[in-house]
């Protein structure tokens, strides 16, 4: 904490099971889930004398971008692969049903 202040820091509000870590002042921290994954950061404001949060977008679990699209084209062209040679079974038995 800033030495020879005459502000009183009060500690930095956070959720059970959540980790603040300083941000390279006594003003300023990151917080943490359980799993290390950063929320946003805690900045103490002198002047209102009160911790103000700035909310982060963790990006930690979603997926890549552009690997999804890929898949659901796979995707699609299987099915209509499948759909397909269902077809050409179908019309198969059917030309085998009229010759007998």
């Amino acid at each position: 904490m800033p030495g020879g202040s005459d502000i009183s820091i009060p500690p930095v509000p956070t959720m059970e099971g959540h980790t603040v870590v300083p941000n390279g002042s006594d003003y300023s921290f990151i917080e943490l889930d359980d799993m290390g994954v950063p929320l946003g950061e805690w900045t103490f404001d002198p002047d209102e004398e009160l911790w103000i949060f700035d909310p982060a977008v963790p990006l930690g679990m979603m997926p890549g971008t552009g690997l999804e699209d890929n898949v659901s084209r796979l995707l699609m062209l299987f099915g209509l692969a499948l759909l397909g040679a269902a077809a050409a079974v179908v019309m198969i038995k059917r030309e085998r049903g009229r010759t007998k």
